[in-house]
């Protein structure tokens, strides 16, 4: 039987959107179609279980046992994806227990009995080395967008003696880490640091997050932080996008409805924008072509592109603790590709 030859006309938007980065999107001609496929998350919280977060360490502090229990508690219940994975790791001077589960109702309710349940009163140093090393090693992988909680009230501290340079040695490499494992992290310091040596401890600490990248330092117990995370990319054809607006997606953990957001192009001959949003999967932003499609054509070769980076920047938190972007940059990339033909032969 003599095969029946089919001719599709497909855009190469459309095939970029297909095969291209999970996180693009593509713009195509007709009603603006868009494709998005962000990860799924995994969010890891790394819980110090030390005597001093009931106030019976070395030195006095207060009793936030049960307050820190409520918050991981808190951020548990909050998580809208049932596909999420969820992972609690309580430490003190090793790893006492790893709980996974998805954020089904199930798996939410039977990490939540493991948080309310569990209870030690072994008085030891405390090892955040331990933890984090462990969770870069078993728990962040790249197959999900990982999300990693530090928290502790205390400091490197083993055989009573403070190590002020074993945590900031880890997190200088942990921005090469982050950026290969689609990795964030928040060095949550669950109570303030009162003596000097550990005070000392904590600033050479947040020296190192200022020169990485994917890392956050806060204090206190509230972990129920609304983070954002824009697409990477955005993918324009000269042929079918030129003289149309944007659309922009992003993605967040919390309702987004009350936080604002400024996106603004880096100067360049292509594009402007300049505008303020409230951040949703699609959201259209206002764009000002700077060259007409003919004049795109002599300036971007054949099968060539351009590239204009987009700022991303918190201008209203929405009412959270934390508004906190993972990402701060979207990449625009405008291709000068003609109409590309595929034969499809059924038989």
């Amino acid at each position: 039987m003599r095969g029946k030859s089919i001719r599709l006309s497909l855009l190469l938007s459309c095939l970029l959107a297909l095969f291209g980065s999970a996180d693009a999107f593509s713009q195509s001609s007709g009603d603006d179609a868009q494709h998005s496929a962000f990860k799924k998350d995994r969010r890891v919280y790394l819980w110090d279980v030390t005597l001093s977060m009931k106030g019976g360490g070395a030195e006095p502090s207060p009793n936030i046992w049960n307050k820190v229990k409520g918050e991981i508690i808190r951020s548990i219940e909050n998580v809208v994806d049932p596909q999420t994975e969820l992972v609690v790791v309580p430490f003190q001077e090793t790893v006492l227990e790893t709980w996974r589960y998805t954020a089904s109702a199930e798996g939410k309710r039977e990490l939540i009995n493991k948080v309310k349940g569990f209870d030690t009163n072994k008085r030891t140093w405390t090892n955040i080395v331990i933890p984090f090393r462990y969770a870069q090693e078993k728990l962040l992988k790249d197959d999900r967008r990982n999300v990693l909680f530090l928290m502790t009230d205390g400091v490197q501290n083993t055989g009573g003696t403070n190590d002020n340079t074993a945590v900031p040695g880890l997190i200088d490499k942990w921005c090469e880490f982050a950026q290969k494992h689609d990795a964030y992290a928040f060095y949550v310091k669950l109570v303030k640091s009162e003596s000097a040596k550990d005070k000392e401890h904590d600033n050479l600490i947040l020296e190192s997050i200022d020169k990485s990248c994917n890392i956050y330092w806060t204090e206190g117990t509230d972990i129920d932080f609304c983070e954002i995370r824009p697409s990477q990319r955005v993918l324009l054809n000269v042929k079918d996008d030129v003289g149309k607006n944007l659309t922009l997606g992003f993605e967040a953990n919390r309702d987004t409805k009350d936080v604002r957001l400024r996106v603004w192009s880096e100067p360049n001959e292509y594009i402007n924008v300049d505008a303020t949003l409230t951040p949703s999967s699609s959201v259209g932003v206002e764009c000002q072509w700077l060259k007409t499609a003919a004049e795109l054509d002599g300036l971007i070769p054949p099968n060539g592109s351009a590239v204009v980076k987009l700022n991303v920047e918190t201008v209203e938190k929405g009412g959270f603790s934390q508004t906190l972007l993972l990402g701060k940059s979207i990449m625009v990339e405008i291709i000068n590709k003609k109409e590309s033909r595929l034969n499809v032969y059924i038989k």
